[in-house]
């Protein structure tokens, strides 16, 4: 059995040196005003940053827990600082008064700084802070890769408003996706905060500060078998798997192979979100509350999920007058994708994506779409609102009969996508073993005036079958058949989704249209710095 491996990321250290050449004052020592503030002595002041952003480099480890060895490059652009936006508040909690002034703000390019070298340990950034003196109580917001475009955050409402349109920006390859929008993460109280105690302020003994980031995008992956899954040098025309007797089972008979060409996005958000996470205050599962900013997911004792993460449109999804789902989702909205799955042939298939294949901690995967955050209330999981794949296949079964009395083996090559007639008996506990294939309609209702309590006949056409992913965020034990709690399905900033087929059972739906017929097997793993299973989804 193949073993599972767990990634834990490291976090590099981004140290950003804050030269705060302030005017000369007429006391040698640091001492407190009576306000809180700090008034230097007669030499500089300066104060360190510590940025804090997911590593170029992670640690695998096994399921089991024991110690991992190895260390796998990650993908520098989506790490990569271009530029850095900061506000300083005079605070104590992310969550008081949206009046609470911006004290000082100031944003940063590699010109700007005196230093922006890029080291083994991370990014060092050295530049002279004007016209401000750190107080006591301030902390430090970041937002990168957003540009200056900040002039009208005037206090720490306005920022916790702030939309970032573009999460990323798109290249004409995968390798050339960059600027990827980090901002400050969770509302610690540590997060940000300015620190004086036992520091003098001098440049030997600066004043530090520490502030984690995350993505503000998420990422979807289609993992698959190196050895199992593909045929020949990369880039691959599918995905292949096989369909056996006892489902996952090769070493049962051979009923069909499965050949998936096509891995396409639908309901990917294409507004963006804020650029601070939102989320309800833990016991909020319907975000009728007041928000927490840079807030984190909570689960009870059970595991159940207890609050919510919203994103600018969350609340409006199956409000009447209120849905925009055209503007939402765009082309990838999915019932654009369902009724006319061949116009999204380009740009989904497997050849593409393989050109372009991505390792770590033992996983082998392709990038399918990097996607802005997309959740709902727990009432609208729903098709209108849930992200997630679809899968164009080709199916080859083992053996298709040209005749009704199944004496006459068909000589089309099924491989290649060649139109079948699928029987299946009425039984409802009837295997993929017990489905019969024609290659012509007249053989398969001939077959199926002949078997007692009659079935059904299902022409698929070019052989293509789909089959639907919906991607879930949580997953709670012992509830996979339920929907009763909140962010089951979702896209939440810095996640990774990763997809993988684990088994084939039979055939997808001929068209996009009908629900899932059940012959897939899926599990997602959801990644955040390090990675965690979902159970096994039945398409």
């Amino acid at each position: 059995m193949k073993m599972k491996k767990v990634a834990y990321i490291r976090l590099l250290t981004l140290a950003m040196l804050v030269v705060a050449c302030l005017s000369a004052c007429t006391r040698d020592a640091v001492e407190e005003s009576e306000e809180g503030g700090v008034k230097p002595g007669n030499a500089d002041t300066y104060v360190t940053f510590s940025l804090q952003l997911p590593s170029a480099d992670t640690r695998g480890g096994t399921s089991e827990g024991q110690d991992g060895d190895e260390f796998e490059k990650g993908f520098d652009k989506e790490d990569q600082v271009d530029d850095i936006a900061f506000f300083l508040f005079n605070m104590t909690d992310w969550n008081v008064d949206g009046s609470t002034p911006c004290r000082f703000k100031g944003h940063l390019e590699p010109g700007d700084c005196e230093e922006w070298n890029k080291t083994n340990e991370g990014l060092n950034m050295t530049f002279r802070l004007k016209g401000y003196q750190p107080a006591e109580n301030d902390r430090v917001i970041v937002v990168a890769n957003m540009g200056s475009h900040f002039d009208d955050i005037t206090n720490l409402s306005r920022l916790r408003d702030e939309m970032g349109y573009l999460a990323w920006h798109a290249g004409s390859t995968l390798p050339e996706y960059d600027r990827f929008v980090l901002t400050s993460s969770y509302n610690d109280p540590d997060n940000g905060r300015i620190v004086f105690q036992g520091k003098s302020g001098s440049k030997a003994d600066p004043y530090v500060g520490e502030v984690t980031l995350q993505r503000v995008a998420a990422r979807i992956d289609f993992q698959f078998d190196p050895t199992g899954n593909v045929s020949g040098e990369a880039p691959y025309t599918s995905f292949d798997y096989k369909v056996n007797r006892v489902p996952g089972d090769e070493r049962s008979e051979l009923l069909a192979n499965l050949h998936i060409r096509h891995v396409i996005p639908f309901n990917v958000k294409q507004e963006g979100s804020f650029v601070l996470r939102h989320t309800t205050k833990r016991g909020d599962v319907l975000g009728t509350g007041a928000m927490q900013y840079g807030g984190h997911e909570y689960k009870d004792n059970n595991g159940v999920p207890v609050n919510c993460v919203i994103e600018p449109h969350t609340l409006s999804k199956g409000v009447q007058g209120a849905e925009q789902l055209d503007a939402w989702y765009g082309a990838t909205r999915a019932s654009k994708v369902f009724a006319s799955p061949q116009g999204y042939l380009t740009g989904t298939d497997v050849h593409t994506y393989s050109k372009y294949i991505r390792k770590m901690s033992g996983d082998t995967f392709v990038t399918v779409a990097y996607a802005n955050e997309n959740t709902q209330a727990q009432k609208n999981f729903h098709e209108n609102y849930v992200t997630g794949l679809l899968l164009r296949a080709v199916y080859e079964p083992g053996k298709v009969f040209s005749d009704g009395d199944t004496l006459t083996r068909s000589t089309e090559d099924f491989s290649k996508g060649h139109t079948f007639w699928r029987f299946v008996p009425r039984e409802s506990s009837t295997s993929e073993a017990y489905c019969v294939y024609f290659d012509n309609e007249a053989a398969a209702n001939a077959y199926k005036a002949k078997v007692a309590g009659g079935g059904e006949v299902t022409r698929y056409e070019d052989g293509v079958c789909y089959y639907k992913v919906w991607i879930r965020h949580a997953e709670v034990s012992g509830q996979l058949g339920s929907d009763n709690y909140p962010m089951k399905y979702g896209i939440v900033r810095n996640n990774v989704y990763r997809v993988e087929v684990e088994y084939v059972t039979g055939p997808g739906t001929p068209t996009p249209g009908p629900p899932d017929s059940g012959n897939a097997s899926i599990r997602i793993y959801v990644k955040e710095w390090n990675k965690r299973v979902q159970p096994t989804i039945r398409l």
